[in-house]
């Protein structure tokens, strides 16, 4: 079996095995894709990857006869943010989707797949959008976790 064959395959397992989580976890993505499809960075690899992963996870859904999740606007912003700050920073994007109210990035910190001040924008918007809904900015819901699905 092939390299491509087998990653394929891979992916498709780690994808079933999400289970009920998939649909929204699609929503994000999708939102990931559309803010990292903006940026003027170099995301053609990633851009890919995270095309691939919705091809795989939409034939999922259908199979299951289910759709993406709908997002709430503070859902939609998360996704935002997570994105703008881009994938290989570990703790940072979760920092700044679930304590926007107490985020900061330190000087110590790589260049992000935004410019900070277009991330810090987001992440103030994301506060806002919190605090409208009735949620505490220090304690948002967490984001899905993205670990092994083929993107990120």
């Amino acid at each position: 079996m092939s390299a491509l064959k087998q990653s394929e395959r891979d992916l498709r397992e780690g994808l079933e095995w999400r289970g009920d989580r998939l649909a929204k976890e699609t929503a994000f993505l999708a939102v990931m894709r559309e803010t990292v499809s903006c940026s003027s960075g170099r995301v053609g690899k990633l851009l890919r990857k995270i095309d691939r992963v919705l091809e795989i996870s939409g034939e999922l859904l259908r199979e299951r006869g289910q759709s993406p999740a709908e997002l709430t606007a503070v859902e939609r912003q998360q996704a935002v943010v997570y994105a703008r700050i881009g994938p290989d920073f570990g703790f940072l994007p979760r920092f700044a989707t679930q304590q926007p109210a107490d985020f900061y990035i330190d000087d110590r910190c790589g260049r992000t797949l935004y410019p900070r001040r277009a991330v810090y924008a987001a992440v103030e918007k994301l506060r806002d959008l919190a605090e409208q809904a009735g949620i505490d900015p220090h304690k948002v819901p967490s984001v899905p976790d993205f670990h092994n699905c083929g993107a990120w």
